[in-house]
């Protein structure tokens, strides 16, 4: 039975890179890493729905995401599932910095640049699948 479901979102620049956000040092998951942006999902809401309120409450975005991936994994307290999606970027990263809810800020990362900075365990498994997909285009 899974425990916990999640739905998260990578947002790319038409150069291939990802926004991520930096969880300050009072995060409650991952604190002061680098991450993809999501949360638990709320009993009713589907994935879809999910990560719409994520982005709008997150980053203050509508975006048209698609359907990446699901991810389960196991951890202390039971199964996790996590939903993700993808959408391109489409707003300026100053405006995205200046609305940011969660976090302290926001950045663009290469592929080659996320082996240079501290990004958390969840993330670096889903970005991980992501850029495998990317390559299988």
């Amino acid at each position: 039975m899974t425990n916990k479901k999640y739905s998260g979102f990578i947002i790319t620049s038409d150069s291939g890179k990802v926004l991520l956000q930096h969880r300050d040092n009072n995060a409650p998951i991952s604190p002061n890493c680098w991450a993809v942006f999501g949360g638990k999902m709320k009993n009713s809401e589907t994935p879809l729905e999910a990560v719409n309120r994520e982005a709008k409450e997150e980053l203050g975005i509508i975006a048209d995401f698609k359907f990446l991936i699901k991810v389960k994994y196991e951890e202390n307290d039971g199964l996790h599932e996590v939903n993700i999606f993808t959408a391109k970027l489409k707003y300026p990263l100053e405006i995205l910095k200046k609305q940011l809810a969660e976090g302290d800020n926001v950045e663009l990362f290469s592929q080659d640049d996320l082996k240079k900075i501290n990004l958390s365990e969840s993330s670096k498994l889903v970005l991980d699948l992501f850029f495998k997909k990317e390559k299988m285009k």
